[in-house]
């Protein structure tokens, strides 16, 4: 799960639905990429570093489970 990225998303009022529009995924579809059930691309994972650029990848993209073996 990138926890972080759902923070982000959470702080900024960028709700998943207005995130999968603008990724051009279904809701399902972005939030299935967030739990980690399934890869977001690396066309997705560059769009959403641009709408929140001040992060950098590493923190957007950090699993929740990686953060413990680190």
């Amino acid at each position: 799960m990138f926890k972080n990225l759902i923070s982000v998303m959470a702080r900024r009022g960028i709700p998943s639905d207005d995130l999968a529009r603008i990724l051009g995924i279904h809701r399902n579809t972005l939030l299935k990429k967030i739990k980690g059930e399934s890869e977001f691309t690396l066309t997705e994972a560059d769009v959403i570093h641009a709408i929140f650029n001040e992060y950098d990848y590493k923190y957007l993209f950090t699993r929740e489970q990686e953060k413990i073996l680190a």
